[in-house]
């Protein structure tokens, strides 16, 4: 059966099943509905005219087309064809005699399909199969060309027995024209034209149904294209590309060729950042190119090209550019490893709710769904798939899988069911309904449990039709095995509904998970710095927490400092906890102070923005005592009082009163291409610069701009245009001498 291009799942699903319905009631082929993507046919069998009668009774005629190209016949409107007479197959001499004059002088070129098959033609024919005998008076019909409209002249006709054309319809003359023909007739004939180019045919078919009454399919225009494969126009799109991927996903880019056509000869190419020239991708010679993601493939583009049998490029694509990018799930609590009732239901004043019960620390702690990641540990949850039948859901012998096991590893994340909280007799039956509506990640995700013999019992998989539904009791606590394929960033939906005793059913809504296959560094860990003061006197006690988002179980830290002067950081001797406080003093005015994060193979896993130390003693010294008067008037110098300094008491010190670094607060920010526009307050006038990084590394700088004293926009022109994807981008504004830095993570968006 031949679909159209990239239908949503439910329209595919529906088709599928209208052309199985077809199929088993025995008649000729599916039904395909009018569609916005045409085909365009160049070789294979097609009853370009084939009306077709609807409805009982009276009814109506429609005009199809029996697409029989595929690997089963499709009945498709004739709107959503090209019928394509490929040159030069299709170019032949007009023979010489009388018989054939009409075609033109002897010895010139026609485009023709043939009467009989040519394995390198389309062969377009006539069927009236698809009428019922009885239907019409007569069983007869007839078959009208009403209007041509094209580069040259169109004719119809077939081969006696002795060679004899006789003619259908000849565009050279006056239209409409009319052939008489009956139901159950499947006849084909020679399509020829007189130059190359675009014609369009416009048929009808008219008939008197049995009981009376007249009926028609109405004109309907028919569009060839005489000329090869560059003539059909056609355009190709690379299609199936997500907005992000993460470091192992799957990438699937699909060729899409609008018309559709025969062409299966593809190129892949790419270009990644710094590359100068487009290269060929080795092996990728099909319409679809599948790799994993790795980080490598960020900002890479991605073309196609789509060949002919001479392998002359026909179309090729406009790039699409890749984001891959390390998960971020901002604001949650990463679970790693422990107890963790991942679905725990509650049922309180008459609504079911879902929670997830943290069992992992000293103490349970009840979470929200979107407050948590299910983080499945890897190489921890990695298993060769067994050489074993039941199990071969999972992959091919020996492949790798991912499992968070039903009996507890403490090494790994042990996620549960618990409906304990709810009490017998209140739901009827004593039952819930847990349903997984929904699935999407890099691979397939399976839950089930091994019964006694070890043979697994599926609950959910998501490798059939979703949603799936399994009867849980209340007061149970029960666990699963929760196996994945490939390694990556899943999202399971899940609803669990039940019916009070007496009442109507209730439902928990569609309640969504984040779960990871990968290591601690596939999190894609932020560490920030807070705790911070604007400024510290001698003595002050500096307090510094190093914040994970989203948050682990990883307490292993290095704090490091650099002041001005040294080049390189130094690491802080002792500091090892996610907390570092010291006391402070006038030496570490200026100093920086960062800190990272490290996995338990010492692997550092995150690093925070530096913050900036500012110290200041306020209590100046009590000015010296005026100098007494000098006795003698001799002019030689004597010891006499320190000059002030500027704006200074006599014999005062001459350091000046402290600067504060400037009070600046972002109110609003944004990121469109080469432009930062941030709304900010700012204490005083100073001078802004902003600095944009894209996995800790900096990928373009903004000029420096004024900032005034007050609120106020800002706007940045960046060095280069901008990918979409998302960035850090950091304000620094300087007054004074001293300055202060804000940071706020943006995301360019993808153009629709």
């Amino acid at each position: 059966m031949t679909e159209t291009r990239r239908p949503r799942p439910t329209s595919t699903l529906r088709r599928l099943s209208l052309c199985v319905v077809a199929v088993l009631a025995g008649l000729v082929g599916c039904v395909a509905p009018a569609s916005a993507e045409r085909i365009a046919l160049s070789v294979g069998h097609v009853d370009a005219v084939a009306p077709t009668h609807v409805g009982d009774g009276g009814g109506a005629l429609v005009m199809r087309a029996k697409d029989d190209t595929g690997p089963s016949p499709v009945l498709r409107d004739p709107s959503d064809l090209i019928f394509h007479v490929k040159s030069p197959d299709a170019a032949m001499a007009i023979p010489a005699g009388p018989a054939f004059e009409f075609l033109g002088a002897p010895g010139a070129t026609i485009w023709l399909l043939p009467q009989v098959q040519d394995l390198d033609l389309l062969w377009p024919g006539f069927s009236s199969e698809q009428i019922a005998g009885g239907l019409l008076a007569g069983n007869a019909m007839s078959w009208r060309l009403t209007d041509v409209e094209g580069p040259g002249e169109a004719f119809l006709f077939d081969i006696g027995s002795f060679g004899e054309p006789s003619l259908a319809f000849r565009s050279d003359e006056a239209l409409p024209q009319a052939k008489p023909m009956s139901t159950g007739v499947h006849a084909h004939y020679n399509w020829a034209f007189s130059a190359e180019g675009h014609y369009t045919l416009t048929f009808e078919v008219t008939a008197t149904l049995a009981g009376g009454g007249a009926v028609t399919t109405g004109e309907v225009d028919y569009d060839f294209v005489v000329g090869g494969f560059d003539d059909l126009g056609i355009e190709l799109a690379v299609e199936n590309v997500r907005g992000s991927y993460a470091p192992g996903d799957m990438v699937r880019l699909e060729a899409a060729q609008s018309p559709r056509s025969v062409l299966d000869h593809y190129h892949w190419f790419v270009k990644c950042p710094g590359d100068e020239e487009f290269a060929v991708v080795p092996g990728a010679l099909d319409a679809t190119h599948s790799f994993a993601a790795d980080l490598a493939a960020d900002g890479c583009q991605y073309r196609a090209s789509v060949y002919d049998d001479d392998h002359a490029a026909i179309a090729t694509s406009e790039p699409v550019e890749l984001a891959v990018e390390v998960p971020y799930f901002g604001g949650r609590t990463a679970l790693s490893a422990g107890h963790v009732d991942a679905i725990s239901v509650l049922l309180e004043a008459g609504e079911l709710l879902v929670k997830v019960k943290d069992d992992s620390g000293d103490a349970p702690i009840m979470r929200e769904p979107d407050e948590v990641v299910l983080h499945a540990k890897a190489p921890e949850s990695e298993v060769a798939v067994p050489d074993l039948a039941p199990f071969s859901f999972l992959g091919e012998p020996g492949a790798p899988a991912w499992i968070l096991p039903q009996i507890q590893n403490e090494q790994l994340l042990w996620p549960g069911f618990s409906s304990e909280e709810i009490p017998s007799g209140v739901l009827e039956g004593d039952e819930l309904r847990w349903t997984l509506t929904d699935f999407d990640g890099p691979g397939d995700g399976f839950l089930y449990v091994e019964d006694w013999s070890g043979t697994p019992q599926h609950r959910f998989r998501s490798d059939q039709a979703l949603p799936q539904t399994v009867t849980m009791p209340t007061r149970t606590h029960d666990h699963f095995n929760w196996a994945f394929t490939s390694p990556g960033r899943y999202q399971l939906t899940f609803e669990v509904a039940g019916t009070p005793v007496g009442g109507e059913e209730v439902s928990s809504g569609p309640v969504v998970y984040e779960l990871l296959v990968g290591g601690y560094a596939d999190l894609g860990v932020r560490l920030a710095i807070e705790g911070a003061l604007a400024e510290y006197e001698p003595g002050d006690t500096v307090a510094l927490s190093a914040l994970q988002d989203p948050v682990t179980d990883l307490d292993h830290f290095h704090w490091f400092r650099r002041c001005p002067g040294a080049g390189e950081w130094s690491v802080i001797s002792g500091a090892f906890a996610g907390e570092h406080a010291f006391v402070a003093k006038v030496a570490d005015e200026g100093c920086e102070i960062k800190a990272a994060l490290y996995d338990h193979d010492h692997v550092k896993l995150a690093e925070s923005d530096p913050v900036e130390l500012h110290v200041h003693d306020h209590h100046d010294p009590a000015p010296n005592p005026d100098p007494a008067p000098n006795p003698n008037p001799d002019p030689a110098p004597v010891p006499g009082p320190t000059p002030p300094g500027p704006g200074g008491p006599p014999g005062g010190s001459d350091r000046p009163a402290a600067t504060k670094p400037p009070a600046v607060r972002l109110h609003a920010a944004a990121l469109r291409g080469r432009t930062v526009a941030l709304r900010l307050r700012a204490s005083k006038r100073g001078r802004a610069a902003v600095t944009v990084l894209r996995n800790g590394k900096v990928v373009a700088r903004g000029r420096a701009r004024t900032v005034r004293k007050g609120r106020g926009v800002v706007r940045f022109r960046l060095g280069r245009k901008l990918a979409p994807g998302r960035y850090r981008v950091r304000l620094r504004v300087t007054a004074g001498g001293r300055a202060t830095v804000r940071s706020v993570v943006l995301r360019v968006p993808r153009k629709r």
